[in-house]
């Protein structure tokens, strides 16, 4: 007994100290640009260090001065740089990254390149989310090996397409005790918090103090890689249940896929203009990283930034949006339900006239569609309250005029060009339609102007106009009559093409967008709608 407690006893050290001498691996995702001073320092304390470090197109012009140095400690060995993209986009839940994610690659790779003298071999995706697609974009972009979250295996692996995939878990404040884990790469990823951001070095000399083992390059693991397959749940390296899975993010990411999806369509609408395509693409890109699908921003600050992708596009938010996130954007809030449509307008800019139009409302019915256009009290110009009301039927262009009415100093996106306009006033409503001849008068109808309500409005027969009003887009302004046409005083728009009507910088001629219903509200709008 005593003989086979002594051999169990010898067989159990044997395999400690085996685990002692598993090398260790270590991946550092800084939360900013890296402290190359500071790197340097520490690797002359600790020259047994090889430490493989994520770096972002964004990060080298901080580091200008010392891409030099960087560039050395690459050559000597002592670390290796890992190609991350700018914001760490979550992959698996990054549309727009997704879409673009070749030429992406692609130039980050020569940016890190020409800065520190060596294309990087590795890649680091968001949170360690990797899935076939991405692993296939990386090996054909000639990626040697990626990181991604372990799943059942923390072994690295070949993909069919040559790429090795090379398993990684978070950092834990009792890693150094758990030798068995040990296998997997560890990751300190700043951007999540683990450990908190800008305290990486730090992290990484404590763990030197409290792990006596070899160091090894993240890379040197890819050598040994056997055939696999990637994991079809695309784990962080968090857990096997990525944190944009998880039913509190379920909205961001379903927020999100909406506003790439919108910026695609408008991409790809024939109208769209290249400058407004990078602008909204430059907004929506930072919404795809780990700060915001794993929940680090608050909610309101994630939803006012999707706001402002729709504002850049000239289009409204979801349904789902809060009217306080439309207003802090300055956006126009829809509300819709069967047969009725009400366009509350953003807040007003410094500066706004008095005559301030607050909000368009629609009721109609199989016969009739009822145009209502209210005020704030007061302010409207001494010859009484007037108000244009233009409506683009189908939301294509070269089918409308994109010029306002004669006599008014504006025009809409080509896209949102007019097929149909109503100038109401306390005298009347004048109905004008445009078409192959240009804008002509169709019609004079009766309006009512109610001084309570500040509310002016007109009826218009369906047998005047053509589709569903749900399907529309409408812009709306308060205006003041003169001899030579009408001065635009305020508009139904979001804020920031309000305020081209006050800026002494704004253009002589400016420029607005329809206001249109999501394709829920306009389903929303139909008697029969479920």
């Amino acid at each position: 007994m005593t003989r086979r407690l002594l051999l169990a006893t010898l067989l159990a050290c044997c395999a400690r100290a085996q685990a002692a001498q598993k090398p260790i691996s270590l991946l550092w995702v800084p939360g900013g640009p890296i402290d190359a001073q500071g790197l340097n320092k520490l690797i002359e304390r600790r020259p047994e260090l090889r430490l493989s470090i994520g770096v972002a197109p964004e990060d080298l012009p901080a580091l200008s001065t010392a891409s030099a140095a960087l560039g050395a400690l690459w050559a000597s060995g002592h670390v290796e740089f890992v190609l991350r993209l700018d914001g760490d986009p979550v992959l698996t839940a990054a549309p727009a990254t997704r879409r673009e994610l070749t030429p992406l690659v692609a130039a980050s790779s020569r940016t890190i390149s020409r800065a520190l003298g060596k294309a990087p071999e590795g890649f680091v995706p968001g949170a360690g989310a990797l899935d076939e697609s991405a692993a296939a974009t990386l090996g054909a972009r000639g990626f040697k090996w990626a990181v991604a979250g372990a799943a059942a295996s923390a072994e690295p692996y070949r993909l069919d397409g040559g790429i090795v995939v090379i398993p990684a878990r978070a950092h834990s404040d009792d890693w150094p005790a758990r030798p068995a884990r040990e296998e997997a790469v560890v990751v300190l990823d700043e951007n999540a918090g683990a450990p908190p951001l800008g305290s990486g070095l730090a992290a990484i000399e404590r763990l030197a103090e409290a792990a006596a083992r070899p160091w090894q390059l993240v890379s040197a693991r890819a050598s040994a890689a056997a055939p696999g397959t990637l994991a079809s749940a695309a784990p962080s390296w968090f857990g096997e249940t990525p944190p944009w899975q998880r039913p509190e993010r379920a909205r961001a990411v379903e927020e999100l896929r909406k506003a790439a999806d919108a910026v695609e369509r408008y991409q790809n609408s024939g109208a769209a203009q290249l400058g407004l395509i990078d602008k909204a693409s430059s907004l929506l890109r930072p919404l795809e990283s780990e700060r915001y699908l794993l929940g680090a921003a608050p909610e309101a600050q994630f939803d006012a930034a999707v706001a402002k992708i729709y504002e850049t596009l000239g289009q409204r938010p979801p349904a789902g949006m809060t009217a306080s996130v439309a207003a802090e954007a300055g956006l126009v809030r829809a509300q819709a339900e069967p047969g009725r449509i009400v366009l509350e307008n953003a807040p007003a800019p410094p500066g706004a006239p008095a005559c301030r139009l607050e909000r368009l409302e629609l009721d109609f019915d199989a016969e009739d569609v009822d145009f209502r256009v209210v005020f704030a009290t007061g302010g409207w110009p001494a010859a009484g309250p007037a108000a244009d009301v233009y409506v683009d039927i189908n939301h294509r262009p070269g089918t409308g005029s994109p010029e306002l009415l004669p006599g008014r100093a504006a025009f809409t996106r080509a896209a949102d060009a007019w097929e149909f306009a109503l100038a109401l006033s306390s005298a009347g409503a004048d109905f004008y339609r445009w078409g192959p001849q240009g804008i002509a008068l169709a019609k004079h109808l009766k309006a009512s102007w109610d001084p309570s309500s500040a509310a002016l409005a007109a009826s218009v027969p369906t047998t005047l106009l053509k589709g569903s009003p749900g399907s529309w887009g409408y812009l709306a302004f308060c205006v003041e009559p003169g001899p030579d046409g009408a001065r635009l005083l305020t508009a139904l728009a979001p804020r920031a093409e309000q305020a081209q009507l006050t800026s002494p910088k704004a253009a002589a001629k400016p420029r607005f967008s329809a206001q249109r219903l999501d394709p829920t509200q306009a389903a929303r709008t139909r008697e029969d709608a479920p």
